[in-house]
């Protein structure tokens, strides 16, 4: 195809592969650069001027943080602490290979103090746009069994942060994240974004508020640099009136502010709802045409969205998606493209519902989907139809398959009467009761469970149920190593205990109780 006769989604398809060969870029998130790309060829249509503006935003917003190598100074001080050296000195000594975190380090120690005094020792903590400021959980304030989740457009760093928490007492987790196309709706006791929201914000007007926006944090902890890496003085000459802007509507508020060398320091905590949309649709009366559509998509086999399901999302205006990056490839394997691709979490569903019944009202067909199966299903959504129906909007239903009927069909048990239980509750009394109620239950009872929770379950369920009960664990259902366990509990505990980890997606179905069992009060 000639370049004059190209389509927008060809060029830009073509610009992501140039920006991605680039030795500087290839690491890169491949959807961030993908969205990228996408807004470079719309405006050009000229694949050489669309790779170059690419390019230069890149530069411009990440030119100093993705140069050098931050993903082997990483491995080098995971080897040094692993091999007994200091874990600060150690730190120090890495977070001089990428620019940013260099910059902090003569002041660690009063930079994280202040972070004690404002949020005290943190449960969990998400770190935005990281680079290598995990190197510094060491000076941080946590509390015991404490989690600490990284994100980076950067996939070789994510990669090599993972391995942090084999030499430090700190439960890490490292991913991409496109935080100016798809920010992350993230919850935590402290939010770190350092030196984030200006580029974000060069990348696309608006981008900061959305990305505070996202977040359901106790504290967030916002750094503003007064100069650029490469010296430029006026970088953010107001910074008080780049974080205004980020938190209008939010909820959030600045609370406490301090300033450490050329960096300015704002504490961020909710003072109000995230936004008054929802109680404002509620009061207006519903105006015509638009309706939600829950669609059930497949759990495994592409192939098996149904007719209504891809009639629901052809037609949509907006498609809500509990991951837009699996709900992308989705709609990409059947050509769909709608105008606007949310993102519908549990952490964000119910900011989000008040805004997609105002679409409704504004005639737009929006179609709300989960990762697999039916949304409400242990998925999100419910809280999204119910403002939509309280509002006085339109509900429909696009069935698709879901895991619980495919699993107990599968499972061999009866399925005349049958109940659906989802996940248990990881811990305390209230997985005590609820385990004593399914164990109880006289009809065949279907959960979901986590793979890395599988085997406590299962030995959880032995315990309460017997050895005896007759049950099944489906996994990966409709996919093309679907696999079966079946007979009595214990003897499905055991085999699956005696293979490898659990991967994957997992349905525990367990038969009913003989009759005489006794509920529990």
């Amino acid at each position: 195809m000639a370049r004059g006769t190209e389509s927008a989604a060809d060029r830009a398809a073509a610009v992501a592969r140039q920006v991605l060969a680039a030795p500087k870029y290839r690491s890169l998130d491949e959807a961030f650069v993908a969205r990228l790309a996408q807004e470079a060829a719309q405006r050009f249509k000229d694949r050489g001027e669309a790779v170059k503006w690419a390019k230069r935003k890149l530069h411009q917003a990440f030119g100093a943080f993705v140069s050098g190598t931050p993903a082997q100074a990483v491995g080098a001080y995971v080897a040094k602490v692993a091999a007994g050296a200091d874990p600060k000195e150690a730190g120090r000594e890495a977070m001089r290979a990428h620019a940013s975190a260099a910059e902090r380090i003569d002041w660690l120690d009063p930079f994280y103090e202040q972070i004690a005094a404002w949020c005290g020792p943190a449960a969990s903590v998400v770190d935005l746009a990281c680079g290598l400021n995990p190197l510094a959980l060491p000076w941080l304030a946590l509390a015991p069994d404490a989690t600490y989740a990284c994100y980076d457009v950067d996939r070789n760093l994510a990669a090599a942060l993972s391995a942090l928490d084999t030499v430090l007492p700190v439960r890490v987790t490292a991913a991409t994240a496109d935080l100016v196309g798809d920010p992350p709706p993230l919850e935590a006791d402290v939010a770190l974004v350092l030196k984030t929201l200006t580029t974000v914000e060069q990348q696309k007007t608006g981008a900061a508020q959305r990305l505070i926006a996202a977040l359901d944090c106790r504290h967030i902890v916002v750094t503003l640099p007064r100069r650029s890496l490469s010296g430029k003085r006026g970088y953010a000459d107001d910074a008080d009136a780049i974080v205004r802007r980020a938190i209008e509507g939010t909820g959030y508020a600045v609370v406490a502010e301090a300033a450490f060398g050329d960096e300015a320091m704002y504490h961020l905590m909710r003072v109000a709802p995230a936004t008054a949309a929802v109680e404002e649709a509620s009061a207006s009366p519903p105006d015509t045409g638009g309706a939600l559509t829950l669609v059930g998509t497949p759990i495994g086999n592409l192939g098996d969205l149904s007719d209504g399901a891809l009639a629901a999302l052809r037609d949509a205006d907006v498609v809500g998606a509990e991951d837009t990056r699996r709900t992308r490839k989705l709609l990409s394997a059947y050509d769909l493209h709608p105008a606007q691709l949310i993102s519908v979490r549990e952490h964000n569903e119910e900011r989000s519902a008040g805004w997609i019944l105002e679409q409704l009202r504004a005639g737009r067909q929006v179609a709300l989907v989960s990762d697999a199966g039916m949304p409400m299903l242990s998925d999100p959504g419910q809280r999204v139809a119910r403002h939509v129906l309280d509002g006085g909007g339109e509900l429909r239903v696009a069935p698709g398959p879901d895991a619980a009927t495919t699993a107990l069909l599968l499972s061999g048990l009866p399925a005349a009467r049958w109940c659906f239980e989802g996940f248990l509750p990881a811990k305390g009394s209230e997985r005590a009761r609820r385990l004593a109620a399914v164990a109880a239950e006289p009809r065949t009872a279907v959960l979901y469970e986590a793979p890395h929770r599988l085997r406590r379950t299962l030995d959880d369920l032995v315990d309460a149920a017997g050895p005896d009960r007759p049950a099944a664990v489906l996994n990966d259902l409709t996919k093309l190593f679907e696999r079966a366990w079946r007979g009595p509990l214990a003897t499905v505990r055991d085999e699956l205990a005696a293979g490898p980890d659990p991967r994957g997606e997992f349905v525990i179905v367990l038969g009913a109780a003989s009759r005489g069992a006794q509920s529990p009060r």
